[in-house]
């Protein structure tokens, strides 16, 4: 108090007050330098992270892609296998005689019209 009164008295009360207020305007623009930086950093994170989450999603689909291919082609093989798979037993049966010669044609052609 004693400072304020000898600063009023000695006439430097109003520039105290200027340059107070003159550290308050730069304290503002300080934090609006400040939160100009912050709004910068959270859009360019923000940015980052949408980039981030649709290079995932891509990848996502690729892998689904992947798998459904892969199950394609399993089903195919074991098409493939199962038909080749019922033409052995059918021509071991017409070997053992168990199949007539046009028996074993009728279900062989069954077959591979699978």
């Amino acid at each position: 108090m004693l400072v304020r009164i000898l600063l009023w008295l000695s006439g430097a009360d109003k520039e105290y007050k200027k340059v107070k207020e003159l550290m308050q305007k730069d304290s503002w623009i300080n934090m609006e330098d400040d939160l100009k930086k912050i709004t910068n950093e959270i859009k360019r994170s923000s940015e980052e992270i949408e980039k981030l989450s649709k290079e995932i999603m891509n990848a996502k689909e690729l892998e689904e892609d992947e798998i459904i291919e892969r199950k394609k082609e399993l089903a195919k093989k074991s098409k493939e296998y199962s038909i080749a798979d019922e033409l052995i037993k059918l021509n071991e049966l017409k070997e053992r005689g168990i199949l007539s010669e046009k028996e074993f044609n009728t279900q062989k052609k069954k077959t591979l019209k699978q």
